[in-house]
């Protein structure tokens, strides 16, 4: 494992014992791809010092099925968990403002996922084809296409959210073709 400036570079799979690893407490931010393809990563800590989980960098982690982020994080970039299929859930600390493009793209069995307030960005694609994720809404987003080909239900109690979004938000969704005349009747009431 390489660690430069308190930030977590490239990790093998030879860092890997057992599935999981130990990150120094040291370590402020997680660069891009540092576990990219780490396939031998079944679950991680991360140390409460971390404020970053930078681009792709858990990305292709198809065995990873749970991970603790610290409360510390502001900021999880783009495709950071894309393809980690085996993911089932992770809760989304209430510091963290940006989501970003493609975050938890083809995270299939991911079922559980909490979004607090404090995010204000949700990049395009962020839970695109999350097949099993009843997502639950804590504040509206403005942002269209988060969840291309991934919900297969979300609570109505979320519609007085979203008055302000596109059709298109829930674009190859079941809600989308159950109830676009609702969601076009509220946006315009």
């Amino acid at each position: 494992m390489l660690i430069k400036n308190n930030i977590l570079g490239k990790v093998a799979d030879e860092d890997i014992d057992n599935g999981t690893i130990v990150i120094p407490d040291d370590v402020t931010e997680i660069d891009s791809c540092a576990f990219e393809d780490c396939i031998s990563l079944i679950s991680i800590k991360i140390p409460d010092n971390v404020t970053k989980i930078n681009y792709k960098a858990f990305k292709n982690c198809e065995n990873l099925q749970s991970i603790k982020i610290p409360d510390g994080v502001k900021y999880i970039g783009s495709s950071a968990f894309c393809n980690c299929e085996s993911l089932k859930s992770i809760n989304i600390p209430d510091n963290i403002t940006l989501i970003g493009v493609f975050a938890f793209k083809n995270c299939k069995n991911l079922k559980s996922i909490k979004i607090p307030n404090s995010v204000k960005h949700i990049g395009t694609g962020a839970f695109e084809n999350c097949t099993k994720l009843p997502y639950h809404f804590e504040n509206g987003f403005q942002r269209r296409s988060i969840f291309y080909k991934s919900m297969t239900i979300c609570q109505l109690l979320c519609f007085p959210l979203f008055l302000k979004i596109s059709v298109t938000f829930f674009k190859g969704t079941i809600l989308l073709r159950m109830h676009t005349t609702q969601i076009m009747n509220q946006r315009h009431d």
